[in-house]
């Protein structure tokens, strides 16, 4: 701890350390940054994202305090995670709606198996992985008479997510009008937004001019 000689107030001491990031984590966190209203360095003209940097670490040591014991004095920690566990509690509760959409076309016997999987209220949803390759092979070809004729067996998913989330159309919608052309771009800022493959890592290119086309085709649909 330190004396702020204006203050007199005692501060905490700060270290200087040289980190190096992939690009990959550099653009994430300032993507980060910019959407907390990160402040601009006046003389580099870059945006500071020393605040974004700690306050990361700060909830990626949280996290791991109990394998490591370690823990953080920070009153505004708590509210960090708790936002998290919400958007955590949304993001399950998008898949419960997907999932039940994909039980329409299913086999009666595979249906019943999978709706057994997130029948429990607890935060925790469990479906096997060996599962998916199934449900998507076994899905009927025939539409709904509710979808447009452009939706089809490749864009089905993203339609149906962006079609019952308008919140997260218009994030997507923003993600694209930054990104046009370059795809890798597009698939890193939706996965900032938790638009991702299940295990966290970004969507193919494939999927990114899928996104695209449901995302335009949306916009153009008379409001439900």
């Amino acid at each position: 701890m330190t004396e702020d000689p204006q203050t007199k107030k005692t501060r905490q001491s700060d270290s200087r350390i040289d980190v190096r990031f992939p690009d990959e984590i550099y653009e994430a966190i300032k993507s980060i940054a910019q959407k907390d209203g990160a402040k601009i360095h006046h003389r580099s003209g870059e945006i500071i994202l020393t605040p974004t940097v700690v306050k990361l670490i700060r909830i990626g040591i949280s996290h791991l305090s109990d394998d490591y014991q370690i823990s953080l004095s920070d009153t505004n920690l708590s509210d960090n995670l708790t936002s998290r566990v919400v958007a955590i509690e949304q993001e399950l509760s998008d898949l419960k709606k997907l999932v039940t959409t994909l039980s329409d076309r299913l086999p009666d016997n595979l249906t019943d198996k999978t709706l057994d999987t997130i029948s429990d209220k607890s935060p925790s949803i469990s479906i096997e992985q060996s599962q998916l390759p199934q449900v998507a092979t076994t899905a009927k070809k025939q539409k709904p008479e509710a979808e447009p004729d452009w939706v089809n067996n490749d864009n089905r998913r993203f339609y149906t997510k962006l079609m019952n989330d308008p919140d997260l159309l218009a994030k997507v919608t923003e993600s694209i009008d930054r990104h046009p052309k370059d795809n890798a771009d597009l698939a890193r800022s939706l996965v900032i937004i938790g638009f991702q493959k299940t295990d966290g890592t970004a969507l193919d290119s494939a999927s990114m001019s899928r996104i695209k086309k449901v995302a335009s085709q949306l916009k153009t649909l008379e409001p439900l």
